[in-house]
């Protein structure tokens, strides 16, 4: 399935086909992870569910930075930073740690420049 003209994926269901194709080739792989014998197409694996996840991503890669928000808290008006990590894609696994430690920089560097003296 390609994606739509934002980069996403609409589609809930269960691809079943890509499904098996992920199959054959973990067992062509690994051959011990078929767990009677059969092959795959044949019930080889023992599968517990099928999930179908979401993969966002955004135009012009990444978004990572931090924000100042203005919300009311305990009724009172409070700008507060909010950071933001998100639009990876398929990446986000693989970059997840540098991602974090990134936003570890960002928040930081927020709180260095908050316990300077004015």
């Amino acid at each position: 399935m390609r994606p739509q003209s934002n980069h996403l994926y609409r589609d809930t269901k269960v691809n079943t086909s890509l499904a098996e194709s992920i199959m054959k080739r973990a067992a062509a792989f690994v051959p011990e992870l078929l767990t009677n014998g059969l092959p795959p197409e044949k019930g080889g694996f023992d599968v517990i569910s099928h999930n179908v996840g979401f993969r966002p991503s955004r135009k012009g890669g990444i978004r990572l930075e931090a924000e100042d928000k203005s919300l009311k808290v305990s009724g009172k008006s409070k700008v507060l930073p909010l950071y933001h990590a998100y639009g990876a894609s398929g990446a986000g696994y693989q970059c997840s740690y540098g991602v974090a430690q990134d936003v570890v920089s960002l928040i930081v560097n927020r709180l260095s420049l908050s316990a300077k003296p004015k």
